[in-house]
């Protein structure tokens, strides 16, 4: 994380950054990544992560924000490489893995997951669930 940060800020490059469009975190990361360092990053949306993570892989896109249940088999595959997680402490599921704010001090960007039902499900069929 730290080398691409760096040769971010020295260069002024643009690198291409993917935000799913359903994802306001991946959003977020974004913005806070432009906020905390001199980087420049294009939104690339996206319908979905497997699109991005296709993309990615294939090389069209040089980066994605990514949550790790999707991310981990690529990672651990070697067809993706993890440079750090957006949480404050480091992962338990990849400790050695750094975080973003052991480069960039101040960012923290944890998401949350919910288990959804639509609105008029009958409340003891969704207590069953």
């Amino acid at each position: 994380m730290c080398e691409a940060i760096s040769s971010g800020e020295k260069t002024g490059q643009v690198a291409a950054v993917l935000t799913q469009v359903a994802d306001f975190l991946d959003e977020d990361n974004e913005v806070l990544v432009k906020s905390l360092t001199s980087i420049k990053l294009i939104h690339v949306p996206y319908k979905g992560g497997p699109q991005a993570t296709a993309d990615l892989i294939g090389g069209q896109i040089q980066a994605q924000f990514d949550v790790i249940a999707t991310s981990l088999p690529h990672i651990k595959a070697g067809k993706t490489r993890a440079l750090a997680v957006s949480s404050a402490k480091r992962s338990t599921i990849l400790p050695d893995m750094p975080t973003v704010a052991e480069t960039v001090p101040g960012f923290n960007m944890v998401g949350w997951q919910g288990f959804l039902v639509p609105a008029g499900t009958p409340s003891t069929l969704a207590a069953s669930a």
